[in-house]
């Protein structure tokens, strides 16, 4: 267990930070060198430098103390291991699991047994589970007052830990066994262990794979020996005889039977019906996905589906992927059409659980995968479709021409400062589902995978087929088509990139900053803001003239102050210390949650003595923005506001950057609230549980 050393995150000048640098010094004159030198922690030295413990002293009050330092491992401590954590009543804990499973099990005779109550053990009449149940009261050896399914399921459970491999597990289980007295009841490799938990719904299915990615050995082309579309060999090639051995292979997870679990167990029955008996409902507003739009459209049009209140809606995660997740989407298929007959443990009957696709959540390339539609491109945009506006600039593609999405009589089409010219386009429409199945009838069939002679062939697109890469296999699903929202956009990435390119075109960051020579270049190929163009000095050097957008080097270095200095509560956000160099006013380094957090909160602030007052502002409303959008709570009506009110702050903002500015992360930013509407709270929908 690490020790609290909170004081390490402590302001340098409290008594706790004091405290605990005379802590740390005191540990150190026990760990030096032969030359009386030990490594220093502070912020500068990183443990990569050598001084003596009263030096260490001096920079861990000048620079404060690494934070992410503990244990002391270069002072005498060591790494503590993840401890095996099962409840002290580990035995009864493991027959109460297996207790629910059995229970879960359709087939079970509830009148066979002479309770109703969940605290004795049911009578086990079910052939499935009677090894798991032998196993649960048979002695791990003679003697022993541990099971063998307990001991298994603690050796399985540090082997995940530790990422130990099969070989070395099965080494382990062969010395134990030896160890241990005769008749001990541990299996004697990895498999057989696997095969055992099976019956816990903890296994897996191996799927043999084309070694170009064609198609899967699965179903009718289980036993082929070739692929069924390339005619390649499944096997590797090996001299002499031998196991055969697949070029690849694809664990797949059921997810039929860890649906069934959430059902199994008492302690999830009850809360897989919260949305339907429990949840606050409110019209308007937004707490839970089953309050937006698109679960309510799925209830309409599937009235079978939605009468039952247990039925549940998952959410799932090259071009080929389609190949693998065909085990998934036939699964799917049965769960919708079908259904599994399923226990609910919560009030001890039996139904048949039907499941659904909600959306999926992925990152923006995983967005092309999933969807077919190329996130590149001059229609980068999925929901813009062929509409995207986009123009060709020196050296990238840049998303302006947000006027044509507002209102035909507003004031801002006539204007000629954003390209040089009035805006006449009409909005784009909103495409459904019938007129994305009409835009992909248009692209040919193309073969998986990458063999040569088939799927691997690299042809150029041609008008016709816009941006469509592929139909993805979610169209399988009958009910696809007519969802409006599909594949969500994800809100923690797109927050990250506009940070990224905000902070870094406002602070000049090097590889960060938007505002490069070639930006410059592209205002006067498009004739406006001629005071920005690069001009030529005196020795024939070629100058860039200062931007309001951009902060001087003194006040980036002030502005990089500020964020120093700014304390968070306890677990509210990461510390920046260390993103920040007072030198050259830069920041560096930012993660995802960083990126959250600076423009939400400390963005607003940091600015406000820099910029101009139209810039400042533009700059504060799209902060607001972000941090209306993933309030925990969201109303229609104000996301309704939101939509119009983005369309305003990137009409501003295309007045203020240049076209280079605007990538295609920050023009999907106008989607976000239309999203909102129809998936609910972004924290339902975004990559932050994923990722992190």
């Amino acid at each position: 267990m690490r020790a609290n050393r909170s004081w390490m995150k402590a302001h340098r000048r409290s008594a706790e930070f004091q405290s605990g640098v005379d802590e740390f010094v005191a540990v150190t004159t026990n760990h030096v060198n032969t030359d009386g030198l030990a490594r220093c922690p502070c912020m500068r030295c990183l443990n990569v430098n050598f001084h003596t413990p009263a030096t260490i002293r001096v920079h861990l009050f000048l620079s404060g103390i690494q934070p992410s330092y503990n244990p002391w491992y270069f002072h005498g401590e060591t790494f503590s291991q993840p401890a095996i954590e099962l409840p002290e009543n580990d035995e009864e804990e493991m027959a109460d699991v297996l207790a629910d499973m059995l229970r879960g099990d359709p087939g079970f005779d509830e009148s066979a047994n002479t309770t109703d109550s969940f605290n004795e053990p049911p009578i086990n009449d079910n052939n499935k589970f009677d090894d798991l149940f032998k196993e649960m009261e048979a002695e791990l050896y003679p003697g022993c007052k541990k099971s063998a399914l307990n001991a298994l399921v603690k050796l399985m459970h540090c082997k995940v830990l530790n990422r130990w491999s099969n070989h070395s597990f099965d080494m382990l289980l062969s010395i134990l066994i030896d160890l241990f007295p005769e008749g001990t009841k541990l299996p004697k490799s990895h498999y057989e262990s696997n095969m055992r938990l099976r019956n816990l719904g903890l296994g897996y299915d191996s799927i043999d794979v084309c070694k170009y990615n064609c198609a899967i050995f699965w179903k009718e082309n289980e036993k082929k020996e070739f692929c069924p579309v390339c005619g390649e060999s499944r096997w590797v090639k090996r001299k002499g005889k031998g196991k055969k051995v697949p070029h690849k292979v694809m664990r797949y997870f059921p997810l039929t039977p860890r649906l069934k679990r959430l059902y199994f167990s008492r302690h999830t029955a009850e809360d897989m019906r919260w949305h339907y008996s429990q949840r606050p409902k409110e019209d308007g507003v937004l707490r839970h996905p089953a309050d937006a739009e698109e679960w309510k459209q799925f209830d309409r049009l599937h009235p079978s589906f939605a009468v039952e209140p247990r039925n549940v809606g998952p959410s799932s995660p090259g071009k080929d992927i389609d190949v693998f997740m065909r085990p998934l989407i036939d699964e799917l298929k049965q769960l919708l059409e079908t259904g599994v007959e399923t226990r609910d443990a919560y009030n001890g009957t039996v139904f048949s659980m039907r499941a659904a696709v909600l959306w999926t959540i992925n990152d923006f390339p995983a967005y092309a995968l999933m969807s077919g539609w190329s996130t590149k491109g001059y229609m980068a945009c999925p929901t813009c479709n062929e509409h995207t506006p986009s123009i060709g600039l020196n050296s990238k593609i840049g998303y302006v021409g947000h006027r044509r999405f507002l209102e035909m009589s507003d004031p801002r089409r006539r204007s000629k400062k954003y390209n040089g010219k009035p805006e006449k386009r009409a909005p784009p429409p909103v495409l459904m589902g019938d007129d994305i199945l009409t835009q992909l009838d248009r692209i040919p069939l193309t073969l998986p995978g990458k063999h040569k002679q088939f799927g691997g062939v690299k042809r150029k697109r041609s008008s016709e087929e816009l941006n469509w890469s592929k139909k993805s296999i979610f169209f399988e699903l009958e009910y696809w088509k007519s969802k409006s929202l599909r594949h969500n956009l994800d809100v923690m990435h797109i927050e990250k990139n506009v940070c990224d390119s905000l902070v870094g075109t406002l602070l000049s960051i090097d590889e960060k900053s938007k505002d490069t020579d070639k930006a410059r270049m592209d205002l006067q190929d498009l004739q406006i803001r001629r005071e920005l163009w690069l001009y030529e000095d005196r020795n024939g050097k070629w100058k860039k003239p200062p931007a309001s957008y951009t902060l001087s080097v003194q006040e980036r270095i002030e502005f990089a102050d500020f964020i120093k200095s700014v304390r968070f509560p306890d677990g509210f956000a990461a510390n920046l210390d260390k993103n920040v160099n007072l030198d050259t006013g830069k920041i560096s380094g930012l993660k995802s949650h960083d990126c959250h957090v600076l423009l939400q909160r400390l963005l607003l602030a940091g600015i406000r003595n820099f910029l101009r007052k139209e810039i400042r502002d533009t700059i504060i409303e799209l902060c607001v923005y972000f941090k209306q959008l993933c309030s925990r709570t969201l109303h229609v009506s104000d996301l309704e506001k939101m939509q119009i009110n983005i369309l305003t702050i990137l009409c501003k903002l295309e007045t203020i950057f240049p076209p280079a500015f605007f990538d295609i992360m920050v023009h999907v930013v106008m989607h976000l609230p239309q999203e909102a509407i129809l998936g609910g709270p972004v924290q339902y929908r975004w990559m932050y549980p994923i990722e992190r």
